[in-house]
C-alpha cells in the first residue's frame, strides 16, 4: 500500500514538475513566438491599446495614430498616403507593422525598443500605457512632391540624394498605394485590400526604388569607364575602337549601336565621346578588352552584390535593398552584352543612382539612409543617424574626369534634355531592352551642379513611352528634382 501511494505521490510531483517547466518555458522561452503569432488576439489589442508614434518629413508627422472609437484604441493615419507610400510602408491589424519605415523602425515607434528602457520603467510606475517614439526622416517634402509630378502616371522610380552625406531626399515609386486601405481596423477586410494590392509582379505594394532589379542599360558605361580609367592605362582622352557594328565574340551576332547609328565617321573615338554619344560597340569591346574581373571588382566597390540598409531597429525588419546583379563566369559574348547593361547585368534604381552619387563625391560611395533620428515620447532626440564611413570606389582623379565626361553627355550628348540654364549639370541616361516588341525602359542618373555637387538623382521609366531614350523619357524628370533641389 505504501509504495502505491509512493508511486502516485512521484506521479504528481512529475506532473507538476511538467506543469511549472512548460509553463516556464511558454512566459519566458518562448513569449518572443508567442507575441508574434498572428492568431495571439490578445498580442494583437495590446499593440493597439496605447499610441505610436509619428514618422516625420520636415517635422510634419505623415504617419500618426489617433485615438479611436472601437475596440482598438488607436487608429494609425496617413497624410498624403500614396505620395509617400514607398517611405512609409503600412501598419496594419492584419499585417502589423509591414514594409517601410513602419516594419524597419517598429521597435521606436511602438515604444518597445531597449532605447526606451527609462520610460518604460515610469510608464510602469505610474500606471501608463507605453508610448512610441518618432522618426525624423531625411526625406524633403518639396523634392518628394516635385519627384511624384515629374514621373506623372508613368510606372516607376525617382530616387534623390545628397551625395555628400547619403541622405535620402526624395523616394517616389509608381504605381503606389494609399497606406490608409490597410489601416482600417477589420481584419477580414484589411487581409483582403492587402491580397488585391499584393497581386501580380506590377504589385502597387513593391518599392522599385530599392526592391525592384532592371537591366540598367548605358548607364552601366560609368562602370566601364571607372574600371578602364583605374587600371592606368586608360584616360578619359584615350582613343578607342567604335565601329558601327560589332561582331559578338564566338558568333555570327553583329551587335549595333543605338538605331545603327554611326559613333564617329572614323571607327575611333575618344572614351569621353564614346560615352557622350553612348558608342555601344566602343563600350562592348572595351568590356571584353578589360575582362570580366575588372569590371567585376569595380562593380562590387560601387556595392553591386550587396544589400544596402537604409533603416533599422533592435528585432524589426529592416528597410534595405535587394543586391543588385553583376553575372558571373561570362564568356566574351555575353560579357559584351553585360558591358552596356544588357544580358543578364540587374540592377535597383538605388544602385544606379549611387553610380552618379559616388561620381560627385569625388570617388567615395556615399552610404544611403533614410533616418535622420528618433525621439522618445516627449519629444526629446535620443539616438541620431549620421553618414556611415565611405567607401573609395575610385581615386579623386579619376572621378574628376568621370566628372567631365558626364558633364559632357548633358551638355552634348544623349542627357541634353537634363540641361538647367546656368548651372553644370552631369549625367547618363539609359536604355534598357527587355522583351522583344516592349518599348525598353528610360534611364537617367546624374548630379548637379557638376563643379559643386549637392544633388544627384536617379529616374528610371518603365516601358518608357514612344521615345525610350533617357533623354526624352527620364532626364526632364530628373532635370525638375535637381532644378528644385538647387533653388
Amino acid at each position: 500500500m505504501n509504495k502505491q501511494i509512493s508511486r502516485v505521490g512521484l506521479l504528481i510531483m512529475f506532473l507538476i514538475f511538467v506543469l511549472i517547466s512548460s509553463s516556464t518555458y511558454f512566459q519566458f522561452f518562448d513569449a518572443s513566438a508567442l507575441n508574434a503569432d498572428a492568431r495571439n488576439t490578445r498580442q494583437l489589442y495590446n499593440e493597439f491599446d496605447h499610441q505610436r508614434g509619428n514618422i516625420l518629413v520636415d517635422g510634419k508627422a505623415i504617419a500618426y495614430s489617433v485615438k479611436s472609437d472601437d475596440e482598438f484604441q488607436y487608429q494609425r493615419k496617413y497624410l498624403d498616403g500614396q505620395l509617400y507610400s514607398a517611405v512609409t510602408g503600412f501598419y496594419s491589424i492584419a499585417n502589423r507593422a509591414d514594409r517601410g519605415l513602419e516594419a524597419a523602425m517598429n521597435s521606436y515607434l511602438d515604444g518597445s525598443a531597449n532605447l526606451f528602457w527609462l520610460d518604460q520603467i515610469i510608464n510602469n510606475i505610474m500606471g501608463k500605457p507605453q508610448q512610441g517614439g518618432s522618426i525624423d526622416t531625411t526625406i524633403s517634402s518639396k523634392l518628394q512632391k516635385v519627384a511624384w509630378d515629374a514621373l506623372g502616371d508613368r510606372k516607376g522610380a525617382i530616387l534623390a540624394m545628397d551625395p555628400r552625406t547619403g541622405a535620402i531626399l526624395a523616394m517616389v515609386s509608381k504605381p503606389a498605394f494609399n497606406p490608409e486601405d490597410l489601416a482600417i481596423h477589420n481584419s477580414s477586410q484589411a487581409a483582403q485590400m492587402y491580397s488585391k494590392l499584393a497581386e501580380g509582379q506590377d504589385s502597387s505594394l513593391i518599392n522599385k526604388t530599392i526592391s525592384a532589379l532592371y537591366p540598367p542599360g548605358s548607364t552601366f558605361k560609368v562602370v566601364d569607364s571607372v574600371a578602364a580609367i583605374s587600371t592606368g592605362k586608360y584616360t578619359k582622352d584615350t582613343v578607342v575602337p567604335s565601329p558601327q557594328f560589332y561582331r559578338l565574340p564566338g558568333t555570327v551576332t553583329d551587335l549595333p549601336n543605338y538605331a545603327n547609328e554611326l559613333c564617329s565617321t572614323s571607327g575611333s573615338q575618344t572614351l569621353k565621346d564614346a560615352l557622350r554619344v553612348s558608342c555601344n560597340t566602343a563600350f562592348a569591346m572595351l568590356g571584353v578588352k578589360l575582362g570580366q574581373n575588372t569590371i567585376s571588382n569595380i562593380a562590387n566597390l560601387f556595392g553591386v552584390g550587396s544589400k544596402f540598409t537604409l533603416a533599422q531597429a533592435d528585432d524589426s525588419i529592416p528597410m534595405e535593398s535587394v543586391a543588385s546583379v553583376w553575372p558571373q563566369n561570362l564568356k566574351d559574348d555575353k560579357l559584351a552584352l553585360s558591358s552596356i547593361g544588357q544580358g543578364d547585368v540587374k540592377f535597383t534604381p538605388l544602385q544606379d543612382l549611387l553610380l552618379a552619387a559616388t561620381v560627385a563625391n569625388n570617388g567615395k560611395l556615399p552610404y544611403p539612409y533614410i533616418v535622420n533620428d528618433v525621439k522618445n515620447p516627449s519629444g526629446r532626440i535620443v539616438k541620431t543617424f549620421s553618414p556611415a564611413t565611405q567607401a573609395q570606389v575610385m581615386s579623386a582623379d579619376v572621378a574628376s574626369q568621370l566628372n567631365e565626361m558626364m558633364t559632357g553627355v548633358v551638355m552634348s550628348g544623349g542627357a541634353f534634355n537634363a540641361q538647367i540654364p546656368g548651372i553644370l549639370v552631369a549625367g547618363k541616361t539609359g536604355t534598357a531592352q527587355t522583351l522583344k516588341g516592349i518599348t525598353p525602359h528610360a534611364w537617367f542618373t546624374g548630379f548637379a551642379p557638376a563643379n559643386n555637387p549637392k544633388i544627384a538623382v536617379c529616374v528610371l521609366v518603365e516601358d518608357g513611352e514612344n521615345d525610350p531614350t533617357g533623354a526624352s523619357a527620364s532626364a526632364p524628370a530628373a532635370r525638375q528634382v535637381m532644378e528644385a533641389a538647387l533653388k
